[in-house]
């Protein structure tokens, strides 16, 4: 059964990964499982494109491109 995750939880997740660390890695500090936060991060990229992002990357450039290459970038500086 999957975890329910509070949305104090859910922005801790997210700003983890931005800060560049693996999904192992997430769930190892908050105590959850891999595959929850494997979940979590799906369901964010489900929103954003439902919610508009695929409109706004015509006129704010490659928004998800900019998305995956933080996430990149931050796993390279760390």
């Amino acid at each position: 059964m999957a975890q329910e995750l509070s949305p104090h939880k859910r922005a801790r997740i997210l700003d983890l990964f931005f800060q560049g660390h693996s999904q192992q890695g997430i769930a190892s500090k908050l105590g959850i499982n891999q595959s929850t936060v494997s979940r979590c991060l799906d369901e964010f990229r489900f929103i954003v494109e439902q919610e508009g992002i695929g409109t706004l990357e015509k006129e704010l450039g490659t928004m998800m491109n900019d998305f995956r290459s933080l996430h990149n970038l931050a796993v390279e500086l760390r």
